[in-house]
C-alpha cells in the first residue's frame, strides 16, 4: 500500500529568500552535499534536528517545510 510522501520544501523556500544552497549550507552547518540533496528531495530519511536547523535558518514553522503529498487513486 502506498502511503503517499513527505517532501521537504528547501527549494522554494531558497528560492523565495534570494538564497543558494551554499548560503543554507552556511547558516545552519551542514555540508554543501547535504543540503543540495535535500534541495533534490534526494533524501530518504531527515533527523528532527536537521528540521530544526532549516526552520531556525530559514525562520520558518516546521509546517512551511514539510509537505505531504498523498498518493492520487486512479478514478474508474
Amino acid at each position: 500500500m502506498d502511503r503517499g510522501k513527505v517532501r521537504i520544501r528547501v527549494s522554494e523556500l531558497l528560492e523565495e529568500r534570494g538564497m543558494t544552497v551554499g548560503d543554507l549550507a552556511e547558516k545552519t552547518g551542514m555540508s554543501y552535499a547535504t543540503v543540495l540533496a535535500l534541495k533534490r528531495n534526494a533524501s530518504n530519511t531527515l533527523r528532527l534536528n536537521t528540521i530544526a536547523l532549516i526552520c531556525g535558518a530559514l525562520g520558518v514553522r516546521v509546517e512551511e517545510v514539510l509537505v505531504y503529498e498523498p498518493v492520487m487513486e486512479a478514478v474508474v
